[in-house]
């Protein structure tokens, strides 16, 4: 099937207009980049605002990051948060990796090390590599978590492996042969 932008746009504007968050979204970034439709970062922002509100993560998310950035909206860091937080509740992997790097500033909330490792936690274990990379040097500098040299080793180790494919590849086929007798030891 040929992809066909302006078809898109009707239908997602058909569904938009019935309320479905997830076609809200998806109208909404086709107007943030301009692919069947003027780019247009207010109505980009309104529908972000309208799918957010129905609950959609990667709407929250956005949104988040619309107003982080005051791009289609004002600049306004706490609604930043507020947005991310939301996002990240429903393991929302960007929102999450966000939502710490401004707890752990105090940009648009008060600074807590704390929950900031708590959610670079989360998008680490969701494969984040920055997220991994941040917990790493969390655990070398003991912010918000003991200092633990051996963590933070293990942290760093898993974002280089997650840097280079090929590694990853490889611990996935011998992980896959250990766990399948039938199979010949590497």
């Amino acid at each position: 099937m040929l992809r066909n932008p302006l078809e898109a746009v009707k239908w997602y504007r058909l569904a938009a207009d019935q309320g479905f968050a997830v076609a809200q979204t998806n109208l909404a970034l086709l107007y943030g980049l301009g692919i069947g439709v003027p780019q247009d970062t207010a109505e980009m922002a309104k529908l972000l605002q309208a799918a957010a509100q129905a609950g959609e993560p990667r709407a929250q998310a956005q949104l988040g990051r619309m107003y982080l950035d005051g791009e289609g909206v004002r600049q306004d860091a706490a609604e930043a948060v507020k947005w991310f937080r939301n996002a990240a509740a429903q393991d929302n992997e960007g929102a999450q990796f966000l939502l710490a790097a401004l707890l752990q500033r105090g940009i648009g909330a008060p600074r807590d090390f704390e929950a900031a490792v708590a959610w670079y936690r989360r998008a680490a274990n969701q494969g984040n590599r920055l997220a991994m990379l941040e917990l790493a040097k969390a655990y070398e500098l003991g912010l918000g978590i003991p200092a633990n040299p051996a963590q933070a080793k293990s942290w760093r180790e898993l974002a280089q492996k997650k840097a280079d494919p090929q590694a990853q590849k490889k611990d996935d086929a011998a992980s896959s042969q250990r766990a399948d007798p039938r199979r010949s030891r590497p």
